[in-house]
């Protein structure tokens, strides 16, 4: 009977084991999904940032920038459609 009990109690810690590597794995993957999504952020507000200071510095009333929400998949840019005699100099501003 007591070998019975010493199996069992060692299947459990093996198992228990198991899923503490488990749980490190998940942990390490969490911190990578944080630090991704924070890199997302940082990304989204300079990207905003600079089109703004660009459309600014143009004077470009034709494209304005929209701020995203907090969240949002991406940011919306407003751009004047390709007209005949329109050269590229209107898009030398934004950069």
């Amino acid at each position: 009977m007591l070998g019975v009990l010493e199996r069992r109690e060692r299947v459990a810690l093996a198992r228990a084991e198991e899923l503490r590597a488990e749980l490190e794995r998940v942990q390490a993957a969490v911190v990578e999904a944080e630090e991704a999504a924070r890199r997302a952020v940082i990304a989204r507000e300079e990207t905003v940032a600079a089109l703004a200071e660009a459309a600014e510095e143009a004077g470009a009333s034709s494209a304005p920038v929209d701020a995203p929400a907090a969240g949002a998949a991406g940011l919306r840019v407003e751009v004047p459609l390709r007209c005949e005699g329109l050269g590229i100099e209107l898009l030398h501003h934004a950069g």
